[in-house]
């Protein structure tokens, strides 16, 4: 019954960085998996929160990954006029809220 999954592999990750890393795990877990599926501003807050978990564990890899995130969805935000969310999310970034 051999290795684990994806999810084991990341859970296990997670583990290592300790608490703040577990939380921006499940949080960009969450923003992966429900990709375009919750409101905008709920994504930029998702994400910030997750920017702020993995910089607090030293999580440069899933930082950027929240980076690539960033970037594909800000299109679409920008596209459907969804300006209040583009807002929080450079400027929570700017400001290192996330």
């Amino acid at each position: 019954m051999g290795g684990r999954g994806a999810r084991g592999g990341a859970g296990a990750r997670a583990q290592a960085l300790g608490a703040p890393g577990a939380v921006g795990s499940a949080l960009l877990a969450q923003l992966l998996e429900r990709h375009g599926g919750l409101p905008a501003g709920v994504e930029a807050g998702l994400a910030l929160a997750a920017h702020a978990c993995h910089e607090a564990a030293g999580a440069a890899d899933a930082v950027a990954a929240l980076v690539g995130f960033a970037a594909r969805r800000v299109p679409a935000w920008a596209a459907a006029r969804e300006w209040k969310p583009l807002a929080r999310l450079v400027t929570g970034a700017a400001l290192g809220l996330g």
